[in-house]
């Protein structure tokens, strides 16, 4: 019998968290569920964990591979399912026991739509210092508990952008090759996986119920990465690419929201990178959005006015935008900093020269060249 749920972890390098995640998905209250450790060829303790779960049970495996980045390890993981429904556990992260007997029973309530979404938590700590802040996917009560085909209804995509809450049909994803980007490392490809999946799906069902718990605090999670400047604009280009294939299937207006969740990623891109590159990115920023007006994607509708403010800054004056968002805040430091220690560079020579000007030396030598001086003075008469 095929498993309900195919659960995939992939993981690199994640042996502090490792545990406590496989943990959860062998602790399910639904029982026909295979998991699915994928080792993108860790260099720390993570492989040989895996293994030791995948020895003490039968329904959890490891795949192990050459490292090749997240998107690619997911679509190991895609291609080796055989569960009805997909669900991703990231290796940092953990889910409460009931979360896939949950959603695959709406699913099976509801005849098997393409895909279950639920609600998550954001933590931070360990043990007793653990925090919680709940993260509902959406507060607009009508998207809830109700069968919404998104190729229809624009609603659905108001839904948070975060794809591991929740369960995907497998053969909606082969049916329309659903595949993650496989740029190198971590950068950002769940969000081509969230665009696919939502533009696909005929059925998609939202329960406001939190059984994912998202780990925030994670050093060596992608979204605390400085260095991955434009790896957003190379999935939101990655993304277009795949709306513009599948277009006549989709929502005519896609495209335009496309570019309206860029803007959003762009933004948190621009506040999370390192400071000396931001003036940079907002060049590209508009670079970016050129090519997208001229193509006829961005229409105001799709904005909060504020954004659309914003956007037109950044397309006609992209300094202004700079500047007016204190972006450039570290770099006004560095020029005060710089100052300061030209000020006391400054201070420094002055003593010299009153040093100089109070010497003994000196006086004897104003001196002695008195009369010379008094001399030259009126020769210059």
């Amino acid at each position: 019998m095929d498993p309900y749920v195919s659960v995939i972890i992939p993981c690199y390098n994640n042996e502090e968290y490792l545990r406590e995640c496989v943990e959860s998905a062998l602790s399910q209250t639904l029982k026909n569920i295979e998991i699915i450790c994928i080792d993108d060829e860790s260099t720390d303790s993570s492989s040989a964990i895996m293994d030791e779960y995948a020895n003490q049970t039968q329904n959890a495996r490891v795949i192990k591979k050459p490292n090749a980045g997240f998107g690619q390890t997911i679509n190991t993981g895609i291609d080796a399912a055989k569960g009805k429904y997909l669900a991703i556990l990231e290796s940092d992260d953990y889910v409460e026991p009931l979360m896939y007997e949950t959603l695959f029973q709406k699913a099976r309530d509801l005849g098997f739509p393409d895909m279950i979404r639920c609600d998550f938590r954001r933590f931070y700590g360990e043990g007793a210092n653990r925090t919680f802040d709940e993260a509902p996917l959406s507060t607009n009560p009508d998207l809830s508990n109700t069968l919404i085909n998104p190729q229809k209804d624009l609603r659905f995509f108001e839904l948070y952008n975060l794809m591991q809450p929740g369960i995907y049909s497998l053969d909606m994803i082969r049916k329309f090759n659903i595949r993650l980007n496989e740029s190198p490392g971590a950068s950002y490809q769940d969000n081509g996986f969230w665009f696919q999946t939502h533009t696909n799906a005929t059925s998609a069902y939202y329960l406001p119920e939190s059984f994912y718990n998202l780990r925030r605090d994670n050093p060596n999670s992608s979204i605390k990465s400085t260095g991955k400047v434009y790896a957003m604009c190379g999935e939101y280009d990655f993304i277009r690419e795949k709306l513009i294939e599948g277009k006549e299937r989709f929502h005519p207006d896609i495209l335009k929201l496309c570019a309206r969740k860029r803007f959003d990623n762009y933004e948190g891109t621009c506040n999370r990178i390192d400071p000396s590159f931001r003036r940079e990115f907002i060049y590209r920023w508009k670079s970016d959005y050129e090519k997208l007006l001229a193509a006829g994607e961005v229409e105001e509708r799709f904005f909060e006015p504020w954004q659309w403010v914003w956007l037109n800054t950044i397309l006609n004056d992209p300094d202004r935008y700079y500047y007016e968002h204190e972006y450039w805040q570290p770099e006004s430091e560095r020029l005060w900093s710089r100052i300061h220690e030209l000020e006391a560079e400054n201070a420094s020579l002055r003593e010299e020269l009153n040093g100089a000007y109070n010497s003994t030396s000196l006086k004897v030598g104003l001196a002695v060249t008195a009369p010379l001086r008094a001399v030259k003075r009126k020769l210059g008469k």
